[in-house]
């Protein structure tokens, strides 16, 4: 009993400096106001003009994660990475078809669009903004292996840093290249030399031969078209712009697709242009619904409960307020909003409610009580501050852990999911308090509506009382029987969410975000079942020393590469790979028509320079898609089936392995591209599973042992709050839920918001254990607090449950996950936490 002798002095000092702040507040109203309103409005027009959306795969990884990095070293070099896929189904090889495809290849080559942001490389428009914000802009070639590599007029010189000539309000051409039959070439002999021709230059008269020309061409066939001759591509690449700028281009696409298509061409649309934008409508969308219904509901809740504009308007403002600031910040910080921070809004909106409802709960009490207006408001806050600024230090201890993550996103995520949660905390403390002075006319209805429900025991009292009784010592018999029955009842339970938790495994695959009949999932099917990889993988090779593409040894490693990889399967035993793309097709083209054999590689050096020699006079421009001037980088495109991208994970070995075997000698190799990035995400939220949520575990139990001067209480009330957070577990594991961006969200997150009610329940026991004792302090504990325990138990699992309305279905499954975390919580204080609190009755027996 010594070690808790001080403990009421220090919560007693505690509350009188609260309450001197609330009281010094109240006094300058006016003042607190107009910076508060201040500060939040510069915030607020922040976020209005620079706050962006970005739910792509880079957006995850960041700007400057060395994924990343490499992919802007592949645009700097070759140019634009990502593409926009139309699928066109229909008889490929029949006269009408060929007519429709010509026409709508050069209604797209013709879209024009006013883009301020179209021709910026991603790296230099991240350098410009930085640069506007006052930060040092960073020298372009620094660490980058490609710098010395540029064009100067060659035709076939690489694609460096491309910059558009439109000025806002001008128009330019939106695609860096449009592919497809309409422009294929195929090198032949024409009276004795070699003419790079377009297939359909002009109309075919033989359909037949056209067929057989295209079919005996591979860098054609898997490209551009199947080999059923049922399904032809178009490709664009649109150059490189902003979020904003590529969902223009995505609606101008859809304008001139929507009047294209008729009986036997039906065009759908696909690529990782397509899926990025169309999960950015869908994030936005789902961000404003989620988020009005749970404000609404937390509305009507409120209203229900306390039936006045205190109880409604106060703590709504402030959560508003917060939000607001809170996206201000992200804004300034240049942080979008990312499929892990589109949370955030709600996330702040029922954390920060359920603090402001205890402050407004303990208000009105005294209000109820005969209690002056000011007095009970600085007394409100004397008694609620100190376990509120603990519930946002614990919540915050849950998101910090996030920033030891390599995912810049779920950085993010925990930089500024602490910001809001701070922001709420200030605004609850100041903001809140002057907002109750200006609701003095709804203190009578207050105190009306308040005392009756305190005439006699509701169901909610009686469902306390039943919970309190579970663990309640016996008067005969064996004293403990109950505690300790209901501490076996939880320890059995915890074993099951344990054996469940081994069973979850780590993915990242965001189409199957989007529902099963979306359009964009519908073409991705199609793609697959005619023979068409959806996602890229790329290697970007550069010879060492003094060789180039003019190398046979170069060549000859390439060429073994390929062999490879073709040959590799996925998962499923099926071939995984389903075309390979690289300067070896033109010179195997090359090669052929010098010879007039079949398309094949040269045998000797002298026939690989005689070779590359015919392609740069005629072919340049598709050697500099493929090379750069210097012959010494190059690039090969591996295209693949969609799989989660946790399985590309040994297909990605294998092809490092390959590569290192055959060229490791000869050039150094670069793997990027979008099936890279997407096992990056996967590799790192292994990792970032494991260190936020020990991060978060051992920031929490240092915070209650802090909250409440004791490490033997502090690891105590650390129980009750481990087993929600194994029930979420368990639940994803037993019902076969993949963990993924969101999941991982869900454990840490989930761990500080199950804390906050432990930490009112722990400080009202430890407050009063000295005078009352174990026993009657825990009974006084449900009868002072049980009944905000069942309240904001719900608030935050009734906000949470909306989720399941969202359109995607990693939102739906965050929210779902964190509402079943909540109410588990929340029968375990309501049962758990009393029988381990019980445990120190042993302490004082002794």
């Amino acid at each position: 009993m010594s070690s808790n002798q001080g403990k009421p002095d220090v919560f007693d000092r505690l509350e009188k400096a609260f309450g001197a702040f609330a009281r010094a507040v109240i006094r300058h109203r006016w003042l607190t106001l107009v910076v508060v309103l201040g500060a939040t409005a510069g915030l607020g027009y922040a976020a209005a003009t620079r706050l962006r959306v970005d739910a792509s795969t880079e957006g995850l990884l960041g700007s400057d994660s060395p994924a990343m990095l490499a992919l802007d070293r592949l645009t700097d070099t070759f140019g634009p990475d990502k593409t926009l896929v139309l699928a066109i189904r229909g008889d490929v090889y029949s006269a009408r078809f060929l007519e429709r495809l010509t026409r709508l290849h050069h209604r797209l080559e013709a879209v024009e669009l006013s883009l301020a942001s179209a021709g910026t490389r991603r790296s230099d428009r991240r350098r410009a903004i930085r640069a506007a914000d006052g930060e040092p802009r960073r020298p372009q070639s620094a660490g980058d292996p490609f710098a010395e590599v540029g064009g100067t007029g060659d035709p076939f010189a690489a694609i460096e840093a491309p910059v558009s000539t439109a000025t806002e309000g001008e128009s330019s051409d939106v695609f860096e290249s449009v592919s497809s039959l309409v422009d294929a070439v195929d090198l032949e002999t024409i009276d004795g030399s070699l003419d790079n021709a377009e297939l359909l230059a002009s109309p075919p008269h033989d359909l037949t031969a056209l067929r057989r020309r295209i079919e005996a061409n591979p860098s054609i066939v898997g490209a551009l078209v199947d080999r059923r001759g049922t399904l032809a591509l178009i490709v664009l690449r649109p150059r490189v712009m902003d979020e904003k700028d590529l969902a223009r281009v995505v609606d101008a696409t859809d304008s001139v697709v929507r009047s294209s298509e008729a009986a036997g061409f039906r065009i759908e649309r696909s690529g990782i242009v397509s899926l990025s934008v169309s999960l950015n409508r869908i994030m936005e969308k789902d961000i404003g619904l989620v988020f009005a219904l749970a404000l609404l509901a937390m509305i009507a809740m409120l209203a229900f409960l306390y039936r006045s504009v205190v109880g409604v308007a106060t703590p709504v403002l402030v959560i508003l307020l917060s939000i607001v600031a809170t996206h201000g910040a992200m804004a300034l910080g240049l942080a979008p909003v990312t499929g892990v921070t589109s949370v955030l809004a709600t996330l702040l909106l029922v954390i920060g409610m359920a603090d402001a409802v205890h402050v407004v709960s303990a208000y009105r009490d005294r209000l109820v009580a005969g209690m002056g207006s000011d007095d009970a408001i600085v007394d409100a806050i004397a008694e609620t501050a100190w376990p509120i600024t603990f519930t946002a230090i614990t919540d915050v201890a849950g998101l910090i852990g996030f920033r030891t993550s390599s995912l810049e996103a779920i950085r993010d995520m925990g930089t500024y999911g602490s910001i809001g949660i701070l922001a709420a905390l200030a605004y609850t403390l100041t903001l809140l308090p002057v907002l109750l002075t200006f609701q003095k006319s709804a203190h009578s209805n207050a105190k009306a509506s308040s005392e009756p429900t305190r005439a006699r025991p509701d169901f909610v009292d009686r469902m306390l009382d039943a919970c309190e009784r579970l663990s309640r010592p016996s008067e005969t018999g064996r004293r403990f029987r109950g505690r300790n029955r209901v501490l076996f009842g939880a320890f059995v339970l915890s074993l099951v969410f344990v054996a469940g938790a081994f069973r979850t495994r780590t993915v990242h695959d965001p189409l199957t975000w989007l529902p099963y009949a979306h359009p964009e999932r519908r073409a991705v099917r199609t793609l697959e079942s005619h023979g068409f990889g959806v996602a890229d993988m790329t290697l970007v090779v550069r010879a060492r020393g003094d060789r180039s593409l003019r190398s046979p040894e170069l060549v000859r490693g390439l060429a073994a590469v390929e062999a490879d990889v073709r040959r590799m399967n996925g998962p499923d035993g099926r071939p995984l790979v389903t075309h390979v793309s690289s300067v070896l097709d033109v010179v195997r083209d090359a090669n052929g028509a010098l010879h007039e054999v079949a398309p094949s590689l040269p045998s000797s050096e002298a026939e690989l320079v005689d070779a590359l020699t015919i392609i740069e006079s005629a072919s340049p421009a598709d050697l500099g898609r493929l090379a750069t001037v210097d012959l010494r980088t190059t690039r090969m495109t591996l295209s693949v089936r969609w799989l989660e991208a946790s399985a590309y994970g040994p297909f990605a070995a294998a092809v490092r392995a390959s590569a290192a075997r055959h060229l490791g000698r000869v050039a150094d190799v670069e793997t990027t591209g979008s099936v890279f990035a997407g096992f990056e995400v996967t590799n790192d939220l292994n990792g970032s599973l494991r260190g936020s949520f020990v991060t978060a575990v051992l920031s929490i139990a240092l915070t209650m042992i802090v909250l409440v001067f004791s490490v033997r209480i502090g690891l105590l009330a650390m129980i009750p709050n481990l087993v929600p957070i194994l029930g979420m577990l368990g639940t994803m594991g037993l019902f076969g839920m993949p963990l993924d961006l969101n999941g991982l969200l869900v454990g840490s997150i989930a761990m500080g918001l199950v804390v906050d009610d432990t930490i009112h329940v722990v400080h009202s026991f430890v407050r009063h254990r000295r005078a009352l004792g174990v026993e009657r302090a825990v009974r006084h504990v449900f009868l002072g607090t049980g009944r905000a325990l069942v309240g904001t138990g719900l608030v935050l699992a009734g906000g949470f449950g909306f989720f399941v309305l969202a359109e995607l279905e990693n939102v739906r499954r965050f929210g779902g996950l964190l509402a079943l975390s909540i109410l588990i919580a929340l029968v375990g204080d309501l049962v758990l936490t009393p029988a381990v609190l019980r445990c120190l009755d042993d302490e004082e027996s002794s």
